[in-house]
């Protein structure tokens, strides 16, 4: 009797699963088609000459672009990744209560290619960082040091796109190393795109297989790779983030075995150096607090060292080229609530180093470590979700509303500004007027 009720709960399971799935790749494909609308209507006056010639188009954010969307069309977008969330959330619950069977993680598989084949062959885009990276592969004399030397042939549109010369890059050498591999595999800007493009994806595949591994949750690897702010952030957008996540999650796998734990850490911000602190939290489950402290102080020393010995100075002065391009004036009450969320990430780190406890909320205070809240920041949160395994489940299912909601790209709306304000105090609320924090007594198995 017991085995016929579990085999019936089984197959609902399955018809469930599959439901979900294909409920989760039609959402993703109207949501990309709204995203191909917003790209090709998006300015009153004509594109610039060179726009319509590039592979892959992008939303124009530069000041000298007046840019102009349908509202409706922002409407849809905001609604389809309310919905996304709540097809993950279903599909969590419905994974949770019953082991998945063979045919569940077969259909969890083949929606998860089916993302990843309409990801990879979007020929439109937010953000223009991929032409970014591109370009920071074939500086010369170096990504840090540009010279103001015209690209030939296709790629001389990433001097229209990022200008002339490009701005010093502000990631880690092993990112240039990376994207250099990537680049040099093709000859083409468009394989060139493709090509890192790829590079996420694979981060993004090695990411789902050591969530497995330091969480044994089917339904958790399951929200990630059916996530559409996932793919639409570092596969079609191609944010470099997800690399420097899978060193950290790496380092969290084996983080008893120091010898590779603490290279792994260092390299998460070898890619990116935010990072650096991101990855201490890969020792947050060993037991004593030297276990602990240690190998995440000496992760983040080799990684200022081995910046410092690759690069040299032109590191230093390429930050401080950027902060004085991207530096703008913000409102105070903005400023104020970048910082104190700062702190709160900061201190989030410390109490999981020193006393193995997590706050309930904290993974969203990652957020603050760039300069301005941007949607691929999310990944930067990821590794104090999942080590804090609580919220681990409302940071995944709530990524791609948050993804619409910190896009830069959308003007604000009368109902997105409140709806914003609204989430930050329920942050605050969070954070500083209660602070439960959670002891961590089960840390998974390295």
């Amino acid at each position: 009797m017991v085995r016929r009720i579990g085999r019936l709960d089984e197959r609902r399971q399955t018809f469930a699963v599959a439901a979900l799935v294909a409920l989760s790749c039609v959402l993703y494909a109207a949501g990309r088609s709204v995203v191909h609308s917003l790209v090709h209507n998006q300015h009153l006056s004509p594109h610039p000459d060179w726009f319509g010639a590039i592979p892959f188009w992008y939303f124009l954010q530069s000041p000298q672009y007046t840019s102009q969307f349908d509202v409706s069309a922002i409407a849809s977008l905001q609604l389809l990744a309310l919905l996304q969330c709540l097809v993950l959330l279903a599909l969590y619950l419905v994974l949770r209560r019953v082991t998945p069977g063979r045919f569940s993680r077969l259909f969890i598989g083949a929606g998860a290619v089916v993302m990843l084949a309409m990801a990879l062959s979007a020929t439109d885009m937010s953000s223009s960082d991929l032409y970014f990276y591109i370009g920071s592969a074939l500086a010369q004399p170096s990504a840090y040091h540009p010279d103001g030397v015209r690209f030939l042939g296709e790629q001389a549109v990433i001097n229209r796109i990022w200008g002339l010369p490009l701005f010093p890059t502000g990631y880690g050498p092993l990112w240039i190393a990376l994207s250099k591999i990537a680049v040099m595999t093709q000859s083409s800007l468009a394989g060139q795109l493709i090509a890192l493009r790829l590079l996420e994806a694979c981060a993004l595949a090695i990411c789902a297989a050591l969530l497995f591994a330091l969480t044994r949750s089917i339904a958790l690897v399951a929200i990630v790779v059916l996530n559409p702010a996932l793919y639409e952030l570092y596969v079609v957008d191609g944010h470099n983030d997800l690399t420097a996540l899978a060193f950290v999650l790496a380092a969290a796998v084996f983080r008893t075995r120091l010898w590779a734990a603490i290279p792994l850490a260092a390299a998460a911000g070898l890619v990116k150096l935010p990072f650096a602190l991101v990855a201490m939290l890969a020792f947050s489950g060993n037991r004593r607090l030297s276990e602990r402290l240690i190998p995440a102080l000496a992760s983040a020393g080799i990684c200022a060292v081995a910046s410092l010995v690759i690069v040299g100075p032109d590191y230093v002065t390429a930050m401080r080229v950027l902060y004085a391009v991207y530096a703008k004036p913000v409102p105070g009450l903005t400023n104020i609530l970048h910082i104190v969320l700062a702190l709160v990430c900061v201190v989030a780190v410390g109490l999981a180093l020193v006393k193995r406890r997590f706050f309930s909320g904290g993974a969203w205070s990652f957020l603050a470590l760039g300069p301005y809240f941007l949607p691929w920041y999310l990944a930067w949160g990821v590794p104090y979700a999942v080590l804090a395994e609580v919220p681990a489940i409302s940071y995944f299912v709530t990524m791609p509303l948050a993804n619409v909601l910190l896009a830069t790209y959308l003007p604000v709306s009368p109902l997105t500004e409140p709806l914003r304000w609204a989430i930050v105090a329920a942050l605050l609320y969070v954070f500083l007027v209660r602070p439960k924090t959670q002891r961590k007594l089960n840390a998974p198995a390295a």
